[in-house]
Protein backbone atom coordinates (compact mmCIF):
# COMPACT_ATOMS: atom_id res chain seq x y z
CA UNK A 1 0.00 0.00 0.00
CA UNK A 2 2.84 2.53 0.86
CA UNK A 3 4.72 1.71 -2.19
CA UNK A 4 1.90 2.69 -4.31
CA UNK A 5 1.98 6.41 -6.74
CA UNK A 6 0.08 9.23 -4.60
CA UNK A 7 -2.67 11.25 -6.44
CA UNK A 8 -3.63 14.76 -5.28
CA UNK A 9 -7.27 15.49 -6.50
CA UNK A 10 -8.60 18.72 -5.72
CA UNK A 11 -11.73 19.21 -6.26
CA UNK A 12 -14.82 21.25 -4.75
CA UNK A 13 -17.95 19.51 -6.05
CA UNK A 14 -18.63 16.15 -3.65
CA UNK A 15 -20.36 14.46 -6.73
CA UNK A 16 -17.52 14.72 -9.15
CA UNK A 17 -14.87 14.36 -6.49
CA UNK A 18 -16.45 10.48 -5.71
CA UNK A 19 -16.69 10.21 -9.62
CA UNK A 20 -13.19 10.69 -10.03
CA UNK A 21 -12.18 8.74 -7.09
CA UNK A 22 -14.12 5.77 -8.47
CA UNK A 23 -12.37 6.03 -11.52
CA UNK A 24 -8.78 6.73 -10.08
CA UNK A 25 -9.27 3.48 -7.89
CA UNK A 26 -10.33 1.44 -10.66
CA UNK A 27 -7.52 1.03 -12.13
CA UNK A 28 -6.00 -2.04 -11.30
CA UNK A 29 -2.32 -3.65 -11.50
CA UNK A 30 -0.62 -6.92 -12.10
CA UNK A 31 -2.56 -8.05 -9.20
CA UNK A 32 -5.58 -6.92 -9.34
CA UNK A 33 -5.57 -4.19 -6.36
CA UNK A 34 -5.94 -0.48 -7.23
CA UNK A 35 -2.60 0.98 -8.89
CA UNK A 36 -2.81 4.16 -7.06
CA UNK A 37 -3.69 5.87 -4.22
CA UNK A 38 -5.58 8.86 -3.58
CA UNK A 39 -5.67 11.90 -1.46
CA UNK A 40 -8.29 14.88 -1.56
CA UNK A 41 -8.54 18.77 -1.17
CA UNK A 42 -11.67 20.59 -1.37
CA UNK A 43 -9.63 23.89 -2.32
CA UNK A 44 -6.50 25.27 -3.23
CA UNK A 45 -5.34 26.38 0.56
CA UNK A 46 -5.99 22.66 1.64
CA UNK A 47 -3.95 21.66 -1.47
CA UNK A 48 -0.87 23.57 -0.52
CA UNK A 49 -1.22 22.39 2.68
CA UNK A 50 -1.05 18.41 1.93
CA UNK A 51 1.99 19.46 -0.85
CA UNK A 52 3.98 20.94 1.75
CA UNK A 53 2.55 17.58 4.04
CA UNK A 54 4.09 15.69 1.93
CA UNK A 55 7.01 17.15 1.02
CA UNK A 56 11.10 15.53 1.61
CA UNK A 57 14.38 16.41 2.74
CA UNK A 58 12.64 19.99 3.73
CA UNK A 59 10.91 21.01 0.82
CA UNK A 60 14.34 19.94 -1.47
CA UNK A 61 13.56 16.63 -2.54
CA UNK A 62 11.24 15.22 -4.45
CA UNK A 63 7.46 15.63 -3.37
CA UNK A 64 6.21 12.06 -2.43
CA UNK A 65 3.17 13.27 -4.61
CA UNK A 66 3.30 11.44 -8.10
CA UNK A 67 0.51 13.75 -10.07
CA UNK A 68 -2.09 16.48 -9.04
CA UNK A 69 -5.59 16.24 -10.84
CA UNK A 70 -6.99 19.94 -10.33
CA UNK A 71 -9.96 21.62 -10.82
CA UNK A 72 -9.74 24.68 -11.76
CA UNK A 73 -13.20 26.49 -10.54
CA UNK A 74 -13.21 26.16 -6.95
CA UNK A 75 -13.80 28.44 -3.10
CA UNK A 76 -11.40 29.78 -0.95
CA UNK A 77 -8.35 29.06 -3.11
CA UNK A 78 -8.70 28.33 -6.97
CA UNK A 79 -7.01 26.14 -8.89
CA UNK A 80 -5.27 29.05 -11.03
CA UNK A 81 -4.29 30.40 -7.65
CA UNK A 82 -3.01 27.61 -6.08
CA UNK A 83 -1.54 26.34 -9.63
CA UNK A 84 0.72 29.52 -9.23
CA UNK A 85 1.78 29.49 -5.81
CA UNK A 86 2.83 25.82 -6.03
CA UNK A 87 5.30 26.63 -9.39
CA UNK A 88 6.30 29.88 -7.16
CA UNK A 89 7.37 27.46 -4.31
CA UNK A 90 8.75 24.45 -6.64
CA UNK A 91 11.39 27.05 -8.09
CA UNK A 92 13.59 27.00 -4.92
CA UNK A 93 13.75 23.51 -5.05
CA UNK A 94 17.38 22.48 -6.37
CA UNK A 95 16.78 18.77 -6.61
CA UNK A 96 13.81 18.27 -7.60
CA UNK A 97 11.60 18.22 -11.19
CA UNK A 98 7.91 19.75 -11.11
CA UNK A 99 4.84 17.91 -10.02
CA UNK A 100 2.84 16.81 -12.80
CA UNK A 101 -0.42 18.69 -12.83
CA UNK A 102 -3.41 18.19 -15.00
CA UNK A 103 -6.14 20.91 -15.29
CA UNK A 104 -10.00 19.71 -15.08
CA UNK A 105 -12.00 22.42 -16.25
CA UNK A 106 -15.44 22.73 -17.81
CA UNK A 107 -14.82 25.67 -18.96
CA UNK A 108 -11.92 26.63 -21.41
CA UNK A 109 -10.77 30.48 -22.08
CA UNK A 110 -7.31 32.49 -23.13
CA UNK A 111 -6.13 32.86 -19.24
CA UNK A 112 -6.52 29.28 -18.58
CA UNK A 113 -4.66 28.32 -21.45
CA UNK A 114 -1.69 31.10 -20.65
CA UNK A 115 -1.50 30.07 -17.33
CA UNK A 116 -1.32 26.13 -18.35
CA UNK A 117 1.60 27.25 -20.40
CA UNK A 118 3.51 29.59 -18.30
CA UNK A 119 3.46 26.93 -15.12
CA UNK A 120 4.67 23.71 -17.70
CA UNK A 121 1.00 22.10 -17.44
CA UNK A 122 1.10 18.40 -17.70
CA UNK A 123 -2.41 18.12 -19.49
CA UNK A 124 -5.24 20.52 -20.00
CA UNK A 125 -8.85 17.90 -19.89
CA UNK A 126 -12.49 19.13 -20.40
CA UNK A 127 -14.94 18.18 -17.82
CA UNK A 128 -16.48 16.01 -18.05
CA UNK A 129 -13.05 13.45 -17.70
CA UNK A 130 -13.94 9.94 -19.35
CA UNK A 131 -11.80 6.91 -18.25
CA UNK A 132 -10.18 6.04 -21.35
CA UNK A 133 -8.65 9.39 -21.10
CA UNK A 134 -7.76 9.30 -17.32
CA UNK A 135 -5.56 5.86 -17.66
CA UNK A 136 -3.91 7.25 -20.53
CA UNK A 137 -3.06 10.69 -18.59
CA UNK A 138 -1.96 8.55 -15.60
CA UNK A 139 -0.44 5.78 -17.36
CA UNK A 140 1.92 9.07 -19.34
CA UNK A 141 2.89 10.47 -16.26
CA UNK A 142 3.23 7.71 -14.21
CA UNK A 143 4.20 4.63 -15.69
CA UNK A 144 6.41 5.69 -18.93
CA UNK A 145 7.16 9.25 -17.56
CA UNK A 146 6.60 10.74 -20.11
CA UNK A 147 5.77 13.99 -18.66
CA UNK A 148 7.94 16.40 -20.96
CA UNK A 149 6.41 14.74 -24.13
CA UNK A 150 3.02 15.47 -22.65
CA UNK A 151 3.26 19.03 -21.44
CA UNK A 152 5.04 19.87 -24.68
CA UNK A 153 1.59 18.32 -26.52
CA UNK A 154 -0.12 20.81 -23.72
CA UNK A 155 1.70 23.92 -24.85
CA UNK A 156 1.17 23.38 -28.38
CA UNK A 157 -2.54 22.79 -28.03
CA UNK A 158 -2.46 26.06 -25.78
CA UNK A 159 -0.94 27.98 -28.56
CA UNK A 160 -3.20 26.84 -31.00
CA UNK A 161 -5.95 27.82 -28.44
CA UNK A 162 -4.85 30.72 -27.89
CA UNK A 163 -4.58 32.03 -31.60
CA UNK A 164 -8.24 30.94 -31.73
CA UNK A 165 -9.14 33.26 -29.31
CA UNK A 166 -7.42 36.09 -30.06
CA UNK A 167 -8.66 35.74 -33.77
CA UNK A 168 -8.80 38.07 -35.96
CA UNK A 169 -10.68 40.78 -32.93
CA UNK A 170 -7.29 41.74 -31.25
CA UNK A 171 -6.57 44.36 -29.15
CA UNK A 172 -4.62 47.78 -30.68
CA UNK A 173 -1.63 47.65 -30.02
CA UNK A 174 0.57 49.05 -26.84
CA UNK A 175 2.70 51.71 -26.96
CA UNK A 176 6.19 50.25 -27.91
CA UNK A 177 7.95 49.16 -24.58
CA UNK A 178 10.45 51.44 -23.02
CA UNK A 179 14.72 50.50 -24.11
CA UNK A 180 16.39 48.92 -21.69
CA UNK A 181 19.92 48.58 -21.56
CA UNK A 182 20.14 44.83 -20.17
CA UNK A 183 17.65 43.54 -22.85
CA UNK A 184 18.75 40.47 -24.31
CA UNK A 185 20.26 40.26 -28.14
CA UNK A 186 18.30 37.96 -30.08
CA UNK A 187 20.46 37.56 -33.48
CA UNK A 188 17.74 36.63 -36.76
CA UNK A 189 19.35 35.24 -39.70
CA UNK A 190 16.26 35.61 -42.10
CA UNK A 191 16.36 36.40 -46.34
CA UNK A 192 13.08 36.78 -46.58
CA UNK A 193 12.32 40.26 -45.65
CA UNK A 194 8.20 40.62 -44.88
CA UNK A 195 9.11 37.31 -42.60
CA UNK A 196 12.10 39.13 -40.87
CA UNK A 197 10.32 42.56 -40.15
CA UNK A 198 7.18 40.45 -38.94
CA UNK A 199 9.46 38.68 -36.34
CA UNK A 200 11.42 41.75 -35.14
CA UNK A 201 8.44 44.20 -34.76
CA UNK A 202 7.01 40.48 -32.17
CA UNK A 203 10.35 40.73 -30.72
CA UNK A 204 10.91 44.16 -30.02
CA UNK A 205 7.21 44.46 -28.31
CA UNK A 206 7.95 41.83 -25.56
CA UNK A 207 8.29 43.68 -22.81
CA UNK A 208 8.91 43.39 -19.01
CA UNK A 209 6.35 43.61 -15.53
CA UNK A 210 7.81 47.40 -15.49
CA UNK A 211 6.90 47.79 -19.40
CA UNK A 212 10.91 47.31 -20.58
CA UNK A 213 11.67 46.09 -23.81
CA UNK A 214 13.26 42.91 -22.75
CA UNK A 215 14.69 41.70 -26.27
CA UNK A 216 16.86 43.45 -29.03
CA UNK A 217 16.68 41.71 -32.37
CA UNK A 218 19.49 42.21 -34.44
CA UNK A 219 18.77 41.20 -38.61
CA UNK A 220 20.77 39.95 -40.82
CA UNK A 221 20.09 38.44 -44.14
CA UNK A 222 23.46 36.57 -45.30
CA UNK A 223 25.81 33.88 -43.16
CA UNK A 224 28.69 36.08 -43.24
CA UNK A 225 26.91 38.94 -42.04
CA UNK A 226 25.53 36.73 -38.52
CA UNK A 227 29.21 36.11 -38.36
CA UNK A 228 30.04 39.37 -38.19
CA UNK A 229 27.60 39.75 -36.13
CA UNK A 230 28.88 36.95 -33.54
CA UNK A 231 32.45 37.74 -33.71
CA UNK A 232 31.95 41.64 -32.98
CA UNK A 233 29.80 40.53 -29.81
CA UNK A 234 32.78 38.21 -28.34
CA UNK A 235 34.16 38.45 -25.05
CA UNK A 236 37.22 37.98 -23.63
CA UNK A 237 38.80 37.38 -26.98
CA UNK A 238 36.18 34.79 -27.29
CA UNK A 239 36.45 32.69 -23.91
CA UNK A 240 33.61 34.26 -22.36
CA UNK A 241 30.12 33.54 -23.36
CA UNK A 242 28.97 35.71 -26.62
CA UNK A 243 27.03 38.58 -25.98
CA UNK A 244 24.09 37.07 -28.33
CA UNK A 245 21.91 35.25 -25.94
CA UNK A 246 19.61 33.58 -28.98
CA UNK A 247 19.80 32.82 -32.65
CA UNK A 248 16.57 32.47 -34.53
CA UNK A 249 17.81 30.93 -38.05
CA UNK A 250 15.74 30.30 -41.65
CA UNK A 251 17.19 26.53 -42.02
CA UNK A 252 16.12 26.46 -45.56
CA UNK A 253 17.31 30.07 -46.32
CA UNK A 254 19.75 29.56 -49.35
CA UNK A 255 22.13 32.09 -51.47
CA UNK A 256 22.59 31.89 -54.83
CA UNK A 257 23.99 28.71 -55.72
CA UNK A 258 21.67 27.01 -53.66
CA UNK A 259 24.00 26.36 -50.31
CA UNK A 260 22.01 26.13 -47.29
CA UNK A 261 22.92 29.70 -45.16
CA UNK A 262 21.16 28.96 -42.13
CA UNK A 263 22.63 25.53 -41.61
CA UNK A 264 25.93 26.48 -42.50
CA UNK A 265 26.16 29.26 -40.27
CA UNK A 266 25.12 27.62 -37.05
CA UNK A 267 27.31 24.75 -38.08
CA UNK A 268 30.01 27.61 -38.09
CA UNK A 269 28.46 28.52 -34.84
CA UNK A 270 28.72 25.13 -33.01
CA UNK A 271 32.36 24.16 -34.21
CA UNK A 272 33.67 27.74 -32.59
CA UNK A 273 32.27 26.92 -29.16
CA UNK A 274 33.23 23.50 -29.16
CA UNK A 275 36.91 24.69 -29.13
CA UNK A 276 36.26 26.92 -25.84
CA UNK A 277 37.30 26.02 -22.27
CA UNK A 278 34.05 28.20 -20.87
CA UNK A 279 30.81 29.04 -21.37
CA UNK A 280 27.64 27.16 -23.00
CA UNK A 281 26.19 27.18 -26.13
CA UNK A 282 23.76 29.50 -27.42
CA UNK A 283 19.82 28.65 -27.65
CA UNK A 284 19.51 28.21 -31.56
CA UNK A 285 16.02 28.08 -32.74
CA UNK A 286 14.89 26.96 -35.73
CA UNK A 287 12.76 28.64 -38.17
CA UNK A 288 11.67 26.46 -40.73
CA UNK A 289 9.72 26.60 -44.26
CA UNK A 290 8.07 22.88 -44.05
CA UNK A 291 8.84 19.87 -41.81
CA UNK A 292 11.54 17.71 -42.95
CA UNK A 293 13.70 14.98 -42.02
CA UNK A 294 17.00 17.01 -43.11
CA UNK A 295 15.61 19.94 -40.96
CA UNK A 296 15.11 17.75 -37.78
CA UNK A 297 18.40 16.02 -38.37
CA UNK A 298 20.24 18.88 -38.31
CA UNK A 299 18.61 20.29 -35.29
CA UNK A 300 19.29 17.42 -33.43
CA UNK A 301 23.38 17.40 -34.46
CA UNK A 302 23.24 20.89 -33.81
CA UNK A 303 22.13 21.36 -30.30
CA UNK A 304 18.65 23.35 -31.21
CA UNK A 305 16.43 24.29 -28.26
CA UNK A 306 13.20 25.06 -30.24
CA UNK A 307 11.33 24.10 -33.90
CA UNK A 308 9.13 26.71 -35.46
CA UNK A 309 6.85 26.03 -38.73
CA UNK A 310 6.31 29.43 -40.67
CA UNK A 311 4.00 31.46 -40.90
CA UNK A 312 5.14 32.91 -37.40
CA UNK A 313 2.84 33.95 -35.08
CA UNK A 314 3.12 36.48 -32.29
CA UNK A 315 1.89 34.05 -30.08
CA UNK A 316 4.23 31.14 -31.02
CA UNK A 317 6.79 33.43 -31.06
CA UNK A 318 6.32 34.69 -27.54
CA UNK A 319 5.91 31.24 -26.33
CA UNK A 320 9.01 29.98 -27.42
CA UNK A 321 11.18 33.04 -26.38
CA UNK A 322 9.29 32.38 -22.98
CA UNK A 323 10.05 29.19 -22.44
CA UNK A 324 13.67 29.25 -23.31
CA UNK A 325 14.09 32.23 -21.16
CA UNK A 326 11.67 31.93 -18.16
CA UNK A 327 10.27 28.53 -17.92
CA UNK A 328 13.06 26.15 -19.01
CA UNK A 329 16.73 25.64 -19.59
CA UNK A 330 18.58 25.60 -22.65
CA UNK A 331 20.10 22.07 -22.18
CA UNK A 332 16.36 20.79 -20.98
CA UNK A 333 15.05 21.83 -24.57
CA UNK A 334 17.65 20.66 -26.17
CA UNK A 335 16.96 16.94 -24.79
CA UNK A 336 13.26 17.63 -25.78
CA UNK A 337 13.95 18.23 -29.74
CA UNK A 338 16.46 15.45 -29.54
CA UNK A 339 13.19 13.25 -28.33
CA UNK A 340 10.69 15.08 -31.01
CA UNK A 341 13.03 14.57 -33.31
CA UNK A 342 13.12 10.79 -33.45
CA UNK A 343 9.45 10.30 -33.52
CA UNK A 344 9.31 13.45 -35.99
CA UNK A 345 11.62 11.39 -38.11
CA UNK A 346 9.63 7.89 -37.68
CA UNK A 347 6.77 9.45 -39.41
CA UNK A 348 8.60 11.41 -42.25
CA UNK A 349 10.75 8.38 -42.99
CA UNK A 350 7.53 6.25 -43.21
CA UNK A 351 5.97 8.96 -45.63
Amino acid sequence: MANKPLILLVEDKKEILEKHIAMIQSIKDNTGESKYDVIIAENGLEALKIVKQYDRVLGFGQNQIKCILLDLRMPVMNGQQFFKKLRSMERWRLFARLIPVVFLTAYEDEEKWVDAMEGAATDYIQKPVTQEKLNETLSMIIDTNDNEILTEKTREKGILMRETYLGEDTPPPLPPPLPHAHAKLVLLLEDKDEDAQKMIQIITNISDKKGRQRFNPIWVKTKQKALDVMQANKRFLGFAPNRIDCILVNVHMQDSEGILEGIHFINAVRVEEEKRLFGRFIPAIFIAEKEDSFSWEEAMHNWISGFLLKPITKVKLEAMLQRLFDEWDPESLIELIKCEGKKKLEVLDKN
